[in-house]
């Protein structure tokens, strides 16, 4: 009777857990993306976006930027993204407010770091952390971002798992939306995935099913 009782227990309060993170996914499988926001002014304008065969692709003569539910109340929460590059340099934004104001996880191999940065008011912007640039580095290959916010921490991971950026934000903002991000280059998109209390959608496959699911669906 004990282990009967035991066992109902976990398996409720497991079932309560998985169900208080709530997940959103877009693999842009159906050549919309209609929950995003394309940036149109300032530096943005020429920039383009479109689905192009499942894939989110961004083209910036200078910079180019797309955003999900800015504004919002996400405080912590995991951002996971797939995404390759032709040119100068790709990024992910978080804690979004609008199109002019966010941080940002920026891949620069002309520089040959991982850096986070705060854009200000459109144009102000500033560098918080940067290390080296691994093998990230490579043109035209497909790689994974995950980022994971707890408050004001960050932790910023490679697609083997490796932790290669982490520190405490400044603060400048608290809570917010996602983006994604081209400067001077083409830079695609897709199985963008975001998990954390709060944040609508349906629930998404474990990560390594994704992946492989993934896989064999893009042929990459």
């Amino acid at each position: 009777m004990k282990a009967t009782i035991l066992i109902s227990t976990f398996i409720c309060f497991s079932f309560i857990v998985l169900s208080s993170a709530q997940a959103y996914e877009e693999n842009f499988d159906d050549g919309k993306a209609d929950d995003w926001e394309v940036a149109k002014a300032g530096r943005y304008a020429g920039s383009t976006w479109k689905v192009d065969k499942g894939v989110y692709v961004g083209t910036a003569p200078d910079r180019a930027v797309s955003i999900f539910n800015p504004g919002s109340d996400w405080v912590s929460y995991t951002y996971e993204a797939k995404w390759k590059r032709e040119g100068a340099a790709v990024f992910m934004t978080f804690y979004v407010q609008d199109e002019f104001n966010f941080y940002f996880f920026d891949i620069e191999p002309a520089l040959g770091v991982y850096c986070v940065l705060e854009r200000v008011n459109a144009g102000d912007k500033f560098l918080l952390k940067d290390k080296p640039l691994g093998k990230a580095a490579d043109d035209g290959i497909w790689h994974t971002t995950r980022i994971e916010l707890e408050e004001q921490k960050i932790k910023a991971f490679d697609e083997d798992g490796k932790v290669v950026l982490s520190f405490e934000l400044p603060g400048t903002f608290t809570k917010g939306g996602i983006g994604l991000g081209a400067y001077h280059s083409t830079s695609s998109f897709d199985y963008v995935t975001l998990s954390g209390p709060g944040i609508p959608g349906a629930d998404v496959e474990p990560a390594g099913k994704l992946t492989t699911t993934w896989a064999k669906i893009k042929g990459q």
